[in-house]
């Protein structure tokens, strides 16, 4: 039973351009797929069947619009590397089993759906992003008039395993910030692990060809500094490491250009290559559980940003399965309202409408009194 909403009046040909859409939205990840044999991970044997079946819901269609591929790629590899199944049973249900609410103050509908909170989940993830972004904001607006620097620090490419690389780095970061230079010049700031993946037979920009898989790690950092010789930060790097004096480093503009510095690299998809190879992935994803990626280092690290304000007041409207039942049955109300919610959750690049505007206000305009 759907509960009544106000629904705005619209002619039945704005919302069939907007439900068509869902027709053409085909799932990736509801076909029998077979899952990465455990053989080829060199894992311990798993009482998984060869093939695992997983069918989306429609509401984590919509959620997931424009991260299939990578939402695939989880749902095939999962279930072979992570022995907690409660994990794996919560990223298949991501976006499941979701309400649909209307906001009492602004009147917009959105999903409640369930979610998993995990890093690799391409939704999930963005909210982590998220609260760093508003963190690192928060502390570089406390301090207007501070100076900061971005500071990227790379290890000498090489076979040895992911772990491993990147305990040396930060333990080489460690050994850094314990120099006399870095004590003298830099007062404290964030720094956030990034991976990258580049496989033997390709071409590194400077023409060498690789032969052997290889990780790069790096390490960002965003350094609140009024001044520090990069020269002499470079041999500060390459005697840490042992072997390494690769860094770059470049001038902060403003506050929010730093949080969206160190955020991005939270909110970045593994390589595309690791697609393609399953061992490697195991890999990346067991280096980087149980890791923190955003690590704070001296006043930051004491630093807790004010509580998110109150969210608005939130009604249940309806299970999203009972909305879209009663719009395939022919009700206007609730096509009406499905189509809002499409609009409301899908991104706008990937609606692909000729005239969103033109919809978005037949769609959203209140019924007269």
């Amino acid at each position: 039973m759907v509960a009544q909403c106000p629904q705005p009046m619209v002619s039945r040909d704005v919302v069939d351009v907007v439900l068509s859409r869902l027709g053409l939205w085909e799932s990736s990840v509801d076909r029998p797929r077979r899952t990465v044999h455990h053989q080829q991970l060199e894992l311990p044997p798993s009482e998984l069947s060869e093939f695992t079946v997983h069918h989306d819901q429609p509401e984590q269609l919509l959620r997931f619009q424009g991260v299939q591929k990578e939402r695939q790629f989880w749902l095939d590899l999962l279930p072979a590397i992570e022995a907690d199944g409660r994990k794996v049973t919560r990223f298949q249900q991501c976006g499941g089993y979701a309400w649909v609410a209307e906001d009492l103050e602004t009147g917009r509908l959105f999903l409640q759906p369930e979610t998993c909170k995990l890093r690799i989940c391409p939704v999930c993830r963005r909210r982590i992003q998220a609260k760093a972004s508003a963190r690192v904001l928060d502390f570089m607006n406390q301090h207007p008039n501070d100076k900061w620097q971005f500071h990227t620090f790379t290890l000498k490419h090489s076979p040895t395993p992911l772990p491993s690389q990147l305990d040396h780095l930060v333990k080489s970061f460690r050994k850094l910030r314990q120099r006399a230079l870095w004590k003298r010049h830099v007062v404290t700031g964030y720094a956030v692990i990034e991976v990258t993946f580049h496989p033997a037979g390709t071409y590194s920009i400077t023409g060498r060809l690789r032969t052997y898989d290889e990780w790069h790690p790096h390490l960002h950092v965003v350094a609140r500094t009024d001044f520090i010789d990069w020269g002499d930060l470079r041999k500060a790097w390459l005697a840490v490491t042992g072997d390494s004096d690769n860094i770059d480093c470049e001038k902060c503009e403003s506050a929010t250009h730093a949080a969206h510095y160190v955020s991005k690299y939270l909110g970045k998809p593994p390589d595309a290559a690791l697609h393609d190879n399953p061992k490697r992935a195991a890999e990346y994803y067991q280096s980087l559980q149980s890791r923190r990626l955003l690590m704070p280092f001296g006043n930051t690290a004491k630093h807790r940003p004010p509580p998110p304000p109150p969210p608005h007041r939130a009604e249940r409207v309806a299970r999203f399965a009972d909305l879209l039942a009663s719009a395939q049955n022919g009700s206007h109300p609730a096509r009406c309202m499905l189509a809002r919610v499409i609009v409301e959750t899908v991104p706008r690049r990937l609606l692909g409408l000729d005239d969103l505007r033109y919809v978005q206000s037949m769609l959203f305009t209140p019924a007269p009194p």
